[in-house]
């Protein structure tokens, strides 16, 4: 996969990687991990992947992200998450984030979605500002959940309750 905007490349199977000449720019590679590793000693102690990036949402939650960044700064290697969450979710890694040595960057994707900073009310403004993520001062993660917004745009596999309210 492409991304025509930034220029990445995404591959998502197995690649081998013959010598090959740059005639012209340079090439960088960088192997991460991908979001479910299944095998022992994943990270290799640096030797294997560039970075880890774990989907919090997915892996076992915030305290077994935090240990798996544990492991990637043993490692020597730099933490950044995979997050396509709604701003609950988004805010919450990035206080996990701003707790880990080695964090990196938090990936994020909401960029077209109007309403995902309608969704919360956040104590100082806007959730991402000037392309960073503003921790709060105050209680909690520092939001709250606009019901209203939300049962708009839940997804279309969830059941059709809300928090147990029947929609």
């Amino acid at each position: 996969v492409v991304n025509e905007r930034t220029g990445t490349i995404i591959m998502g199977k197995q690649v081998h990687i013959s010598p090959v000449a740059i005639i012209q720019g340079s090439l960088t590679v960088e192997i991460q991990t991908p979001q479910q590793v299944s095998q022992p000693n994943a990270l290799s102690q640096g030797q294997a992947v560039d970075g880890v990036m774990p989907d919090l949402a997915r892996c076992g939650g915030l305290a077994e992200g935090m240990r798996i960044a544990g492991l990637a700064e043993l490692a020597g290697l730099p933490f950044a998450p995979h997050n396509v969450c709604s701003p609950v979710g988004t805010m919450a890694m990035a206080h996990v984030c701003a707790a880990i040595p080695n964090f990196l960057i938090l990936e994020y994707h909401a960029l077209d979605l109007d309403y995902w900073e309608d969704m919360v009310t956040f104590t100082s403004g806007p959730v991402i500002q000037n392309g960073a993520v503003v921790l709060a001062d105050a209680p909690g993660l520092g939001l709250e959940l606009n019901d209203e917004v939300a049962k708009q745009h839940l997804h279309t596999r969830m059941s059709r309750d809300y928090f147990g309210e029947a929609l």
